[in-house]
């Protein structure tokens, strides 16, 4: 990413978000740029839960449907993307770094990735019941239907920093 599109994107977001990041940036001797600031889940209290389970050391995969990227107008998550995650509040409590990325549909996604997201028992069964509840719920928002043959993101990180 270029210079001025860095600065672009530090506009986005908040002081606190950016002094969060100058200070991972300090301590770690990080020179390069992050490419968001969010929260998982779709309301503040699945982000606080989830969160904790990073901050547990139980989440290190998350998931998303390649339709939700399209409908949101977000890019497609790289290995080596480093992004901070926010708690349900919008405050920055940990910065991440990609290190897997797969797109495969709902249907082939593995009891590994389902056992990395950390959620429920772990298991590719609640994993599959919930991300399908999930999806519908972002879905009736964004316009699309839940479907097998939706493609998913399986993406693996490592947490770097927390606050």
């Amino acid at each position: 990413m270029s210079r001025l599109a860095w600065l672009d994107v530090r506009m986005k977001f908040s002081k606190k978000i950016t002094d969060f990041w100058d200070r991972f940036q300090k301590e770690n001797g990080i020179v390069a740029s992050f490419e968001g600031a969010w929260s998982f889940g779709d309301s503040p209290e699945l982000g606080d839960e989830l969160l904790g389970l990073v901050l547990s050391g139980k989440k290190t995969g998350t998931a998303t449907l390649v339709v939700e990227l399209g409908k949101e107008g977000e890019k497609m998550p790289e290995i080596g993307d480093y992004n901070i995650i926010l708690n349900g509040a919008g405050s920055p409590k940990a910065v991440i770094r990609t290190t897997k990325v797969e797109v495969k549909p709902f249907r082939e996604v593995v009891e590994l990735f389902a056992y990395s997201e950390g959620e429920d028992d772990r298991t590719l069964e609640s994993w599959r019941r919930e991300h399908w509840k999930y999806w519908t719920r972002k879905g009736r928002k964004l316009g699309f239907t839940m479907k097998e043959d939706l493609l998913v993101i399986c993406e693996n990180f490592e947490v770097l920093f927390l606050k």
